[in-house]
């Protein structure tokens, strides 16, 4: 499993163990994340281990919206320490244009939300 560069914080597994790879602090474990599908649209959700869901998405079982335009690829993520504010952003994501959306996805953040 991919572990994001120069982070500090612990990615699960989806309902297994926990993958540290030499994380020092547990500080984020609820995840926002951008998938840009085959046919350009964004799709925006919440995941624990956003890279394990980009392979789910990959395979036609991780939302209806994305089973017809894979391949995906993860674009943007942010991480969050509640599951709450998690759940919040993402719902601020999905409200906002495609030009925002667009701009997100160029910025290269990847990290802490």
């Amino acid at each position: 499993m991919p572990l994001i560069p120069n982070s500090k914080f612990l990615i699960l597994n989806s309902g297994g163990p926990a993958v540290s790879g030499g994380c020092t602090t547990i500080a984020a474990v609820h995840f926002v994340y951008i998938v840009r599908c085959a046919d350009g649209t964004f799709y925006t959700g919440y995941a624990r281990d956003p890279h394990a869901r980009e392979q789910l998405h990959n395979r036609g079982r991780g939302a209806r919206y994305t089973s017809g335009r894979r391949p995906v690829s993860l674009v943007y993520w942010e991480s969050f320490e509640s599951i709450g504010d998690a759940l919040r952003r993402e719902r601020q994501l999905k409200g906002l244009p495609r030009a925002a959306k667009e701009a997100l996805a160029e910025s290269g953040n990847r990290g802490i939300g």
